[in-house]
C-alpha cells in the first residue's frame, strides 16, 4: 500500500513511511524518534552555540546543575526535571540526561 502510494506522489517508499513515522511521533503515537518540536529546539540550541569555545560553554548567570563525571544521587535528578518540564520535554530531558523513561515514570 505505501509502494503504492509513493509511487502516485512519485515520492519514495522510505521517504513516506519517515514522513508518516514522524507525523506518527508529533501526534505523540511514537516515542523512538524525537517530534518535530524537539528536532527544532535542537537546531536551535546548535546555532546558538556554534561560535562557543567548549571551555566558555556555561555563560554568566547559569549555573552547572551536575558536576562532570560524577552520578549525582536520582532525587536531585528527578528535582531538575521536574524544573525544567516547562521548558523542555521531559522525554528530551530524560534522552540527554541518559535516564530510563521506567525511572523517571516509577
Amino acid at each position: 500500500m505505501i509502494k503504492r502510494l509513493a509511487e502516485q506522489l512519485n515520492v519514495r517508499p522510505e521517504a513516506l513511511r519517515n514522513w508518516i513515522g514522524q507525523a506518527e511521533a508529533d501526534a505523540g503515537e511514537r516515542s523512538d524518534r524525537p517530534t518535530t518540536d524537539m528536532l527544532e529546539e535542537s537546531r536551535r540550541l546548535l546555532k546558538e552555540n556554534a561560535g562557543v569555545a567548549p571551555g566558555e560553554r556555561n555563560p554568566e548567570g547559569r549555573e552547572r546543575v551536575f558536576r562532570l563525571g560524577a552520578r549525582p544521587d536520582p532525587a536531585t535528578v528527578l528535582t531538575f526535571i521536574n524544573e525544567q518540564s516547562g521548558r523542555f520535554a521531559v522525554a528530551l530531558l530524560l534522552r540527554v540526561l541518559q535516564i530510563g523513561e521506567s525511572t523517571y515514570y516509577a
